[in-house]
């Protein structure tokens, strides 16, 4: 009874280990194989999780199957065959070895809808939890001797530390970088980790520990609305929720917007439900994306739209254009002679008048409008919605007006002539590479017929 007894707690013990993964990582499933062919897997509830039941499964025996490099590695484990539809719904397994006295005992892992770049993330936090799991594990299998065996008199006896002491789950939880947040269920937080401080602007553990969670942990949306309490992660949770990766900002302890991906879900809290929340700060990851966002889709000489920008936002107004109605325009011009402009005062002259014309165009163009450098010296106007019939003649008559002053480039004043073409769009009829077909070849109808600043009809 009492064999039975212990193997029970052990399984609890290894079930809370495994449940602090799976929900600090906000996985799918964490898993735990031994070697003598025990497993024990703790998913995620819900529908989802259900559907992907046979697949967590298969991917669990192919990790549990593959040996890591070296004590400790991570073993990533991609699913093989990707499902049919979104490649992104493919998941993978990050895990690593569980050891004992330097030998492995058995695999420990998350499965998620991972990528590949991220698995380091999660290096120590899983060999901690593994190496909690292995000392569990150790304790109810080699319990220790009361006397040591003749013949090893010398050598001491070593004791597994208790896996589920609150000192280990302590360290664990410190050690994870994202913010770790418990509450109870009078909305109190009795555990926040120093990463879940750091967020809040809490210099201690006091500050946050022992008081109830909305006055803590005051999110904003990401458009920076202040959060409501009853849409507050934690509170959904505790009314049995499960909420994933949302998108909210806090005020960290210098007083700077700190953008978070929250989760929270049910969690039993001394006996009663509470909740746990979880904060992933992606502020620097969001900079990095905008800034390479900002270099992929705009032209790096006069910061307008470049050419794939422009034609996403004319594909994008065509649908809208086809769902709602209304009018669509494209102005395309080309500046004449600016050849000589180079030749005559350097490319970085040249550059100057670009640039130039780019501001001169963000002038006379419309707020809703997008103006882009097509390539070169040829320049692409977006007009979307145009509500009066005679608007896009007037956005063009602004255009010719505002590039046929000259340029004051080095000290020097010249003037750079330049053809626009000007259509409509047939959104029923027409595709964005058809419109600007015909826009170009208005274009250069005007410039043929020898009027430099686009003339009139």
């Amino acid at each position: 009874m009492a064999e039975q007894e212990e193997h029970e707690q052990e399984e609890h013990e290894t079930r809370q280990l495994l449940s602090l993964a799976r929900d600090t990582f906000k996985g799918i499933a964490a898993y735990v194989a031994w070697t003598d062919g025990d497993v024990t897997v703790v998913a995620s509830p819900g529908a989802v999780v259900a559907a992907l039941e046979e697949r967590v499964a298969r991917l669990a025996e192919a990790t549990i199957a593959r040996e890591s490099a070296e004590e400790g590695d991570l073993i990533w484990e991609p699913e093989l065959a990707v499902p049919e539809g979104d490649p992104s719904d493919a998941i993978a397994s990050v895990a690593v070895p569980v050891t004992s006295d330097s030998q492995r005992v058995g695999t420990m892992g998350i499965v998620d809808f991972w990528r590949p770049e991220i698995a380091d993330e999660l290096r120590e936090t899983l060999i901690g939890i593994a190496g909690q799991l292995a000392a569990l594990h150790a304790a109810a299998v080699e319990p220790v001797a009361d006397a040591a065996p003749e013949g090893d008199a010398e050598r001491p006896a070593t004791v597994a530390p208790d896996a589920g002491s609150p000192g280990v789950l302590e360290e664990i939880l410190e050690s994870i970088e994202d913010g770790v947040v418990v509450c109870d269920h009078e909305e109190l937080v009795v555990v926040a980790n120093r990463q879940a401080r750091l967020l809040q602007g809490a210099g201690s553990e006091a500050a946050i520990v022992g008081r109830p969670f909305p006055f803590s942990i005051g999110f904003r949306t990401s458009a920076g609305a202040q959060l409501s309490h009853e849409d507050h992660p934690l509170v959904r949770a505790l009314h049995g929720v499960i909420v994933g990766e949302e998108h909210h900002i806090v005020d960290d302890s210098e007083g700077k917007p700190r953008h978070l991906l929250v989760s929270a879900r049910p969690l039993e809290v001394g006996g009663s439900t509470g909740a746990l929340l979880v904060m992933r700060d992606v502020t620097a990851q969001l900079a990095e994306k905008a800034r390479l966002t900002q270099i992929a889709m705009h032209d790096q000489l006069t910061g307008l739209a470049n050419r794939y920008l422009l034609l996403d936002h004319l594909q994008r107004s065509f649908r809208q254009v086809q769902r709602r109605g209304g009018s669509l325009g494209l102005v395309y011009l080309d500046l004449d002679d600016f050849k000589s402009v180079n030749d005559s005062h350097g490319h970085d002259a040249g550059d100057e008048v670009l640039v130039a014309v780019g501001r001169r165009l963000e002038a006379a163009a419309r707020a809703g409008d997008v103006v882009a450098r097509f390539g070169g010296d040829e320049f692409v106007i977006v007009a979307h919605p145009l509500g009066d019939p005679n608007a896009l003649g007037l956005l063009t008559d602004r255009i010719r007006n505002v590039l046929s002053a000259p340029y004051n480039i080095a000290g020097q004043s010249f003037p750079v002539g330049s053809s626009v073409g000007a259509v409509l769009a047939d959104a029923q009829r027409d595709d964005p590479n058809s419109l600007l077909a015909l826009a170009d070849a208005e274009m250069y109808r005007h410039k043929q017929a020898g009027r430099p600043n686009g003339g009139g009809e």
